[in-house]
């Protein structure tokens, strides 16, 4: 009987590849299953933050704080929320400190003795106050922040600067209302001015070229006195983001819209946006400054937007309306404090603050200041934008 044919070495497999092969083997599997559990977790991940969309935003009260007794004229805040600031009457400019409860900072503004400020306006883009005083002079003040890690803490340092803007005013007479908006190439101001009983209305358009090598200042072009036009003393001005309009608001609750096109200043449309005897209490841009909301004592609200009227130029037509608070009428703003709220996450009770309180609303739930208050209903009658 003949013995088995035996393998040749070359034909027998080592035991480390043998090893290896088993080893991988179970890589694989375990690789495969990885990838399969990665999928699904991503896809549970993204569920988990999507389900919140379909229900209701809340927002809960992060704190509030006891304001100094002052008759504050502005709140606006910094882009994190951090840091709000107030402005008065007297040209104080406190920067609140939102961790400690206190005042961090303060800036005040040149005024003489009897001089006090008696228009603002404030424009959140570029964090910049437009000031009006009692004695006609105007002011520019631009807000800018730092912030670095010092001793292993987050801080916020703001800075103001402060120019006084001449020749925009006739000194010695009160400012009433005043705005100022600009794009790459032109500027516009609009300053009102009480002289006696008569309102002083000039517009000051101004012009810049660039070029690729240097950026060229501001040319003031010629003042358009628009007085004469006028239906009473303004209120509130506001000038669109394109700096070629001007919408004007006057004590006899009326609104005018000037636009300048390539050759002049004109009044292009005149109406009263409420019927009856309420006053008009809050006049500002929406969306993109396209869009005038507007607000009266009873608590009326009312959206006016521009629309192309006979193929040459657009008016101001009323698109929406909003049903009266139920507590609307004597918590609205004052048409004589000149009011503004331009950020979104903070709210004050800015009627006079005759309860002189801030409030911080909790996480970004909110979108353009939208959501719903989680404070008692008798702490939800504030201004807010």
């Amino acid at each position: 009987m003949s013995a088995p044919a035996t393998k040749p070495k070359r034909y027998e497999v080592s035991r480390v590849a043998i090893w290896i092969d088993r080893a991988m083997q179970r890589f694989i599997k375990i690789g495969g299953i990885g990838v399969v559990a990665a999928v699904f977790a991503i896809f549970i991940f993204i569920l988990w933050q999507v389900i919140p969309l379909f229900s209701t935003a809340h927002v809960r009260p992060a704190g509030s704080w006891e304001l100094p007794t002052h008759d504050y004229l502005t709140l606006a805040s910094d882009d994190n929320g951090e840091m709000p600031y107030l402005l008065d009457r007297t040209g104080s400019l406190c920067f609140w400190n939102t961790t400690a409860t206190n005042v961090a900072h303060q800036f005040a503004l040149p005024l003489a003795d009897s001089e006090t400020i008696t228009a603002t306006a404030y424009h959140a883009r570029q964090r910049e106050f437009l000031v009006g005083t009692s004695l006609g002079r105007v002011f520019s003040l631009i807000v800018s922040f730092s912030s670095s890690f010092t001793n292993s803490a987050w801080r916020v340092e703001p800075d103001v600067h402060i120019e006084q803007m001449n020749s925009i005013a006739i000194p010695g007479y009160s400012v009433v209302a005043l705005d100022a908006n600009e794009n790459e190439t032109h500027r516009l101001i609009a300053v009102a001015q009480r002289i006696g009983d008569t309102p002083r209305f000039v517009a000051l358009p101004f012009e810049r070229q660039h070029s690729l090598i240097t950026s060229n200042a501001w040319t003031l072009g010629e003042r358009v006195d628009l007085s004469d036009q006028l239906l009473g003393m303004p209120t509130r001005i506001l000038i669109g983001q394109r700096a070629d309009s001007i919408v004007v608001a006057t004590d006899n609750d009326s609104l005018q819209y000037f636009f300048r096109s390539e050759h002049a200043l004109s009044l292009l449309q005149t109406w009263k946006p409420f019927e009856g005897s309420a006053q008009l209490a809050i006049a500002d841009f929406l969306f993109g400054d396209d869009s005038i909301v507007l607000a009266n004592t009873r608590g009326e609200n009312k959206i006016f937007s521009l629309y192309e009227h006979g193929g040459q130029s657009r008016l101001f037509r009323a698109n929406q309306g909003i049903s009266p608070a139920r507590h609307a009428s004597p918590r609205l703003q004052p048409k004589s404090t000149q009011q503004n709220v331009p950020d979104r996450r903070w709210t004050a009770r800015l009627s006079s603050l005759r309860h002189n309180r801030i409030s911080a609303l909790g996480r970004r739930t909110s979108v353009h200041g939208t959501t719903r208050s989680a404070r008692p209903k008798k702490q939800r009658d504030v201004v807010s934008r």
